[in-house]
């Protein structure tokens, strides 16, 4: 089972956050350690995972935002507005 430890090691060899004699120190216990191998591999897909998730939100509240601004009828004066900026 995983401890806390762990869990914090494997983070923060993932976001580069350790000191490079820790850095090395861990590498070399992912050479040796097949299970922490997978761990951090399984941690790294997470944060893949969390990473993709996040964008998708992004997007969905990006083409919130434009249909809001650029689509919605009642807003057609700032939508020219916005539009003239950019024809000279």
């Amino acid at each position: 089972m995983k401890t806390l430890h762990e869990i914090e090691d494997i983070e923060r060899y993932l976001l580069d956050q350790l000191e490079p004699q820790s850095r090395v120190l861990f590498e070399a216990r992912l050479l040796v350690d097949p299970i922490l191998k997978i761990r951090v591999q399984w941690q790294r897909k997470i944060h893949s995972i969390v990473r993709r998730s996040g964008r998708r939100q992004l997007k969905t509240e990006l083409e919130r935002i434009h249909r809001q601004l650029f689509v919605d009828p009642s807003r057609s004066q700032f939508q020219q507005k916005i539009l003239q900026l950019f024809s000279k």
